[in-house]
C-alpha cells in the first residue's frame, strides 16, 4: 500500500429479507424476529383470507391491510397501542409460520423448530403456540398486574382473533409450567 493512501472498508453485502426468511427466522425465536424493523415490514404486507374477529363477511371488507385491521381490533379490546402492535405482529408471524404461505422458495419442513402442541407431558422444546402465549402473559401483566386475568380471559380473546380456541382453564397453568422450565426452576 502506498504511503498517505488508507485502505478503504468496504460496506456489508446487504441481503433482501422475504417473507421465507421472516418465516423460518419467527419459527426459530418469535420474539427477537419481531423486534426487527424488516421482519416486522414483511409481517405488516401479508395478506390472510378471513378475519376471524369480524362478526360478518361484510365488516371484513373494510380494504384495510390485514395486519392493520387486526391491530386496530386489538387496539379496541385492550386500549393500549403498543400492546396491539405486539400481538398483532406475534399473530400473523404464526399465521405465516403455521400455514406455509410463503411463495417464491421451496418450502421446507418447520416441524422441528415450531414443535408440537402442548402435553401434560414435559417436552424438550416449546411449541410456537405455548411460546407466545407466555410472552404475551408477560406482556399483559406489566400493564394489569394480574397474570390469572391475562391467562384466563385476554389471551383467550388474542387468540380466538384469528380462529384459534384455547381453554381458558389451562393456560394458566400451561404457561406457569411453561415459565418454570425455561427458568429452570422446578
Amino acid at each position: 500500500m502506498k504511503a498517505g493512501r488508507k485502505k478503504r472498508k468496504r460496506a456489508p453485502k446487504q441481503y433482501q429479507v422475504d417473507a421465507f426468511d421472516v418465516r423460518h427466522r419467527f419459527a426459530a425465536n418469535p420474539l427477537q424476529c419481531v423486534a426487527t424493523p424488516s421482519a416486522r415490514l414483511i409481517l405488516r404486507d401479508l395478506e390472510f383470507p378471513y378475519r376471524h374477529w369480524h362478526k360478518t363477511q361484510a365488516d371484513a371488507q373494510g380494504g384495510a391491510r390485514f395486519w392493520d385491521d387486526l391491530s386496530q381490533y386489538l387496539e379496541k379490546e385492550f386500549r393500549s397501542k403498543n400492546l396491539a402492535r405486539r400481538f398483532a405482529d406475534l399473530l400473523v408471524g404464526y399465521l405465516l409460520v403455521t400455514e406455509n404461505e410463503t411463495s417464491g422458495r421451496a418450502l421446507r419442513p418447520l416441524r422441528p423448530l415450531i414443535g408440537s402442541a402442548p402435553t401434560s407431558r414435559p417436552q424438550r422444546r416449546e411449541s410456537l403456540q405455548l411460546l407466545l402465549t407466555r410472552a404475551m402473559a408477560d406482556d399483559l401483566t406489566r400493564v394489569w398486574k394480574k397474570r390469572k386475568v391475562a391467562c384466563e380471559f385476554l389471551i383467550p380473546q388474542i387468540w380466538s382473533a384469528i380462529g384459534i380456541t384455547v381453554k381458558p382453564s389451562s393456560i394458566l397453568r400451561t404457561e406457569r409450567r411453561s415459565r418454570r422450565r425455561t427458568m429452570g426452576t422446578n
